[in-house]
């Protein structure tokens, strides 16, 4: 989901709650603040709002909410390890999205705990983690079947393609990755359509570089054989 599209949700959130008391407006304003600083890529400030909604998070009874923080502070997080590679940071994401799980189970919000879920996957994926990677996108895709949502399910497909091509079954991972961006055209996703279709380069690339390998290995000139 895009950030700005997450902030709308959140707004909505508010929305449809009647009263938010006021700690939860709070944290949802500075939440939304956060998410737009994100949005233009000043991280740290969106990390520095984070923690002063940490400590609104700590006085806030609702799941739902509280959900949403930990997913944002994960996001971010996440963000800043791929900038910068530090441990640190995918340990940060880890934890946050871990507790956003936690918080949308117990509120039965069964989409986002999809959606958070796919996101431990593709964090494991960054890692190069392949086999936690693969185990995140099978729970999440079981999730966002439970509700239905087709775009996604089509995420966790990606996600998994992804998993597979670090783990070079090349074939599994474009069967998926081209189920996904079926998925991803029909619904009119162009962005994450795209998405897909540079994973199936990736892996159609992958699959030429094997290809050579294979037949530089298996070369007369190799093994010492005059023709």
């Amino acid at each position: 989901m895009g950030l700005l599209a997450r902030a709308k949700d959140l707004i909505n959130t508010a929305i449809s709650k009647t009263p938010l008391t006021e700690i939860d407006f709070r944290l949802l304003l500075t939440n939304n603040k956060a998410i737009f600083a994100r949005a233009s890529g000043d991280l740290y400030e969106a990390l520095r709002l984070q923690t002063e909604a940490g400590h609104l998070a700590s006085q806030s009874k609702d799941a739902h909410l509280l959900g949403n923080h930990f997913h944002g502070l994960g996001v971010t997080n996440e963000m800043i390890y791929e900038r910068e590679g530090s441990e640190i940071y995918f340990d940060r994401a880890l934890l946050a999205y871990t507790e956003a799980c936690h918080y949308y189970e117990v509120s039965a919000c069964t989409r986002e705990y999809a959606s958070t879920l796919n996101c431990i996957a593709y964090l494991f994926v960054r890692a190069e983690r392949v086999e936690d990677a693969l185990d995140y996108s099978v729970r999440a895709f079981d999730e966002a079947r439970i509700v239905r949502d087709e775009g996604l399910i089509a995420e966790c497909l990606l996600t998994r393609a992804q998993a597979f091509l670090l783990r070079k079954w090349y074939d599994t991972a474009l069967t998926f990755a081209s189920e996904a961006r079926r998925i991803f055209q029909a619904k009119g996703f162009g962005l994450l359509r795209d998405d897909a279709h540079k994973t199936i380069e990736k892996i159609l690339g992958a699959m030429r570089e094997e290809d050579c390998a294979a037949q530089d290995s298996n070369s007369p000139a190799l093994h010492g054989v005059r023709t």
